[in-house]
């Protein structure tokens, strides 16, 4: 087929299929960001807290926002991998894991607010304090891809 039909079928699977990435990677980003950056996060903040030979300090609320924040931070970036994807090299680990050094470096350059206040609390241990969440932000870059990737071969195509 050809013509104007074929041209506006050709736009119409397009769009599903920009949709479709979308949706897994906001999906993927979601449950990543849950998991890694969420309860990964909090427990990173453990091993700073010990580290600084403090006392541990865990609340509910707490660790409801540092995985609500995970939540939110790792959906967005979830929609950024889907769109920036096809553009890293490498398999779906190698993207992920290079997707996580992209992520990080936009972390180090704009840290979020509470991210800065915290650190000003471990003026000693700010190298090992950004290595560990370095750790997490990789990790999290690769369950990005895995999840990412997981759901693209589970949903029909467009």
């Amino acid at each position: 087929m050809s013509g104007p039909g074929a041209a506006q079928n050709g736009r119409a699977v397009q769009t599903r299929g920009i949709i479709r990435a979308a949706a897994a990677g906001g999906a993927a980003g979601l449950a990543a960001g849950v998991l890694v950056l969420g309860v990964g996060g909090r427990l990173a903040m453990s091993v700073v807290v010990l580290m600084a030979r403090a006392r541990p300090a865990w609340s509910l609320d707490g660790t409801f926002a540092v995985v609500a924040v995970g939540a939110l931070l790792g959906a967005g970036a979830g929609l950024a991998y889907a769109a920036l994807r096809r553009f890293l090299p490498g398999n779906s680990l190698a993207r992920g894991l290079l997707f996580g050094v992209l992520l990080y470096g936009v972390l180090l350059l704009f840290p979020p607010a509470s991210a800065r206040t915290a650190m000003a609390g471990f003026v000693s241990l700010h190298l090992p304090i950004l290595a560990l969440f370095g750790l997490v932000v990789l990790a999290y870059g690769a369950a990005l891809a895995a999840a990412f990737e997981a759901l693209r071969r589970r949903w029909p195509p467009p």
